[in-house]
């Protein structure tokens, strides 16, 4: 894999942490223990974490295959690409052509 792959796959990866965070998906609410009294600790929801790592796979794939239309097809619907030392490139012409 070479650099321009790693670096898309950690901007990918950063994409998907920061979409799970701000929608709720990657955390729940600690609950108090019923028998000690407690607040648990909050633990991750598997089913998000299956679904990370479903994209982000996915998202390997598609820019190993050069996929651009798969790989448009992860971002929302105002991608933003922020490729190293490089300005970011916002909407998805821009995304496509860079």
């Amino acid at each position: 894999m070479n650099a321009q792959n790693c670096i898309r796959i950690a901007v990918a990866a950063t994409w998907v942490v920061s979409w799970a965070a701000t929608s709720g998906c990657a955390t729940r609410t600690a609950q108090a223990s019923p028998t000690a009294g407690a607040v648990a600790s909050a633990q991750p929801d598997a089913r998000a974490v299956a679904a990370i790592r479903d994209v982000i796979q996915r998202y390997e794939t598609a820019l190993n295959a050069n996929a651009i239309d798969d790989i448009l097809g992860l971002y929302g619907s105002e991608p933003v690409f922020m490729p190293q030392h490089a300005p970011a490139l916002a909407g998805r012409d821009a995304v496509r052509a860079g």
